[in-house]
């Protein structure tokens, strides 16, 4: 299957076994990641309290990114018909 080929094998068995579903696989975005070093490993807690720090402005931003959009859709005109289902 060649539009999975940086995607685990087992992720496009699954996705493209769901009838209707064989879009999703264009949609992926595989990210490789590397190995963290031990010196730069972090206890559970520790990344729990970032994340704890982190949420309110991340889900602000992304909520004022919404709104934005929301805002600027009625100046929106297709060009093209939408693909049927």
């Amino acid at each position: 299957m060649e539009r999975c080929r940086h995607v685990p094998a087992q992720t496009c068995r699954i996705i493209t076994k769901q009838r209707g579903r064989q879009h999703l696989a264009d949609r992926l975005l595989a990210i490789e990641m590397a190995a963290i070093p031990d010196d730069r490993r972090r206890e559970d807690a520790d990344v729990a309290a970032a994340f704890a720090a982190a949420h309110p402005p991340l889900l602000g931003g992304l909520l004022d990114l919404a709104c934005d959009v929301l805002g600027r859709l009625p100046s929106i005109r297709r060009t093209l018909s939408p693909r049927p289902a």
